[in-house]
């Protein structure tokens, strides 16, 4: 039981775009009406069942806002998420009026001493990362207007402190920041503030796609959020962080290049005299030069759709193009707006 609480307790400090803010009131759009007492956490992506309360009845709500399974008569529904088992099932544990309840993801309810039998062999399984490696750091008081600093996974800085009354950490490549008293916005890679007007959003951010827990006028419901994402790039499942956004241009998606060589355990040489990069790696080998769409691979000529650019003092690289060179496989999420790099 202690390890099956434990999934809780990590999952409930989880929080859970881009370059031209503009949202207001399509910010976002109900889902689930604020119509209940309380909505909680999932405690595994793998059954994203969210927790509720309403007028005495506890119960779950799932991926689409939906209420399935049963309701139960209980006081509190706060610790009786979904996790991951060890049998590759989820599994809740619900303290009902009636004694205690376990139900499995497929609807399936124990009671009585089988719940206990079974809960004493639950193991639960550690999700995959959730929470985007970016640190952040506040001066000042909880209730007051602050300097909040982010920085990614090698310690840099990624944009200037905002001013803020508390923030969220980083999910899907946002993080939900109070700006002031019961006024929130979404806070991307790039500094930008793009407001959620009218509810209150819990720091943990988003659980299960864009939707995010709101609350209105004291009721909860699930909002799904709408807002231009930052380009990301993830390599074999791991995030790739840049001190310069990625950008596309012409269809082609262009990155720093050092990171991403560094990323593909490239060696990396620059020629300042004809502004060419080359890099190598094994028997490969690729070079490339700035505002050229000539380039070559292993010794052979190549033309680029677009080529590699100089954007705010930073060599930018097709990175489609660069992570093939070295016998990756490159795939594009559109919803995500993500890069998807699978390498040997």
């Amino acid at each position: 039981m202690k390890k099956f609480m434990s999934g809780f307790c990590l999952f409930a400090m989880l929080l859970t775009v881009c370059l031209t803010p503009v949202y207001a009131e399509e910010a976002y759009t109900w889902v689930t009406e604020p119509v209940y007492d309380y909505i909680g956490l999932p405690g595994t992506t793998q059954a994203p069942f969210f927790t509720f309360m309403k007028d005495g009845q506890g119960g779950f709500l799932n991926g689409g806002g939906q209420p399935v399974f049963e309701q139960f008569a209980v006081s509190d529904m706060a610790s009786s998420a979904f996790y991951s088992c060890a049998d590759n099932h989820a599994y809740a544990v619900i303290h009902t009026d009636g004694g205690l309840t376990v139900l499995k993801d497929d609807g399936t309810k124990f009671t009585g001493e089988e719940a206990k039998e079974l809960i004493a062999t639950m193991e639960v399984v550690p999700e995959e990362e959730i929470l985007e490696t970016i640190s952040k750091t506040a001066e000042g008081d909880f209730d007051k207007p602050k300097a909040i600093s982010f920085y990614n996974a090698q310690g840099q800085l990624l944009f200037a402190p905002i001013q803020a009354l508390n923030a969220g950490n980083f999910h899907s490549g946002v993080a939900v920041v109070e700006t002031e008293k019961n006024a929130f916005s979404l806070l991307d890679e790039a500094g930008n503030l793009i407001p959620v007007p009218d509810v209150k959003l819990n720091f943990t951010g988003f659980y299960y796609e864009d939707l995010c827990i709101a609350e209105k006028d004291g009721k909860f419901g699930l909002i799904q959020l709408s807002y231009p994402r930052c380009i990301s790039v993830r390599l074999n499942g791991n995030k790739v962080y840049f001190d310069q956004l990625p950008v596309i241009e012409n269809d082609r998606t262009l990155v720093p290049l050092r990171a991403i060589f560094e990323a593909l355990d490239a060696q990396v040489t620059w020629d300042g005299e004809t502004r060419t990069v080359s890099a190598a790696k094994g028997d490969r080998s690729v070079s490339l030069t700035i505002d050229d769409v000539n380039a070559t691979l292993n010794g052979a000529a190549e033309v680029l759709d677009v080529p590699a650019k100089i954007i705010n003092d930073r060599t930018m690289v097709p990175v489609r193009f660069i992570a093939q060179s070295f016998g990756a496989d490159v795939d594009w999420n559109p919803d995500t707006r993500t890069v998807i790099i699978t390498a040997n």
